[in-house]
């Protein structure tokens, strides 16, 4: 299933210059519930998730060029989400959990406080993120 998310990052950098480790938390929400036709499954048509995410993360970032980094962040995660199927019945479940969580991702250094993100964040063994922003230093 594929959803679109929107997330924001705060976080604090303890090295020079972008290089180093460093802190972030995280607030994920999904801005529209995904959905999932389940025609194998007699009685049951649609499948929807949605959820929030609240983390913490360690973060270490490396330059790889003058405008190109590196960055990986590991941390802890809690989500609360909720399934809902839709068919002959309509059931909903709520499913809230913590789990340890780790990502990956490269920036761009537009100017020296704009910087531009692409990241793959694994928050759960059903929830993987592949996300794109920009970050705004000062």
């Amino acid at each position: 299933m594929s959803r679109i998310s929107g997330a924001l990052h705060l976080g604090y950098n303890l090295g020079q210059r972008g290089q180093g480790f460093g802190f972030e938390g995280e607030i994920t929400a999904t801005l529209s519930d995904s959905e999932n036709s389940s025609p194998g499954i007699p009685g049951v048509n649609r499948v929807r998730f949605n959820y929030t995410s609240y983390a913490v993360y360690g973060v270490y970032r490396a330059r790889l060029t003058c405008e190109l980094g590196l960055r990986a962040r590991l941390g802890v995660v809690y989500i609360d989400g909720e399934f809902r199927r839709r068919g002959a019945e309509t059931r909903t479940r709520s499913d809230n959990e913590t789990n340890v969580s780790g990502g990956l991702g490269l920036t761009y250094a537009f100017t020296r406080q704009v910087h531009g993100l692409v990241e793959w964040t694994h928050l759960d063994s059903d929830i993987n993120h592949v996300g794109a922003g920009v970050q705004l230093r000062f």
